[in-house]
């Protein structure tokens, strides 16, 4: 797993193998996407072929991005920019899991809930939907 905090550009990565366990930071530079915001997520895929990355883009919507572990531009998960979505984590297959929440605006996926997105592309599959809470998503 890989994980990088706001405004960092280090990532942890911990190995276990056995009784042992290393741990190893390593710079990790990832392109914007264009526009206003910050990463504030970095999860590797566990292939080790693609981040799952979260962007924080301006007035703090949310949108994941695959990034190729061995560098490249970002690509939004949905395939379009301005589809807000939330990084969840990897599932098996090293399909990515995301959260469609409802949004005012933008496009989505055909309905709100959680889904399972490979990197490689595809139909996402849709795992349950989510309810929205009054004063939150």
């Amino acid at each position: 797993m890989v994980v990088t905090g706001c405004g960092s550009n280090e990532a942890r990565r911990t190995t276990t193998t056995g009784a042992q366990t290393e741990t190893r930071t390593s710079a990790v530079v990832l392109q914007t996407p264009g526009g206003i915001g910050h990463w504030t997520k970095l999860l590797l895929s566990p292939n080790g072929r693609t981040y799952l990355a979260q962007w924080s883009g301006e007035c703090e919507i949310p949108e994941a991005f695959f990034v190729p572990a061995r560098g490249g531009k970002p690509r939004p998960v949905t395939g379009r920019r301005g589809d807000e979505t939330i990084v969840l984590g990897w599932a098996s297959q090293n399909r990515a899991r995301i959260l469609v929440p409802r949004a005012a605006c933008g496009r989505q996926f055909d309905k709100a809930g959680v889904y399972l997105v490979d990197p490689l592309g595809g139909k996402p599959v849709f795992v349950r939907a989510t309810k929205l809470r009054v004063g939150g998503a």
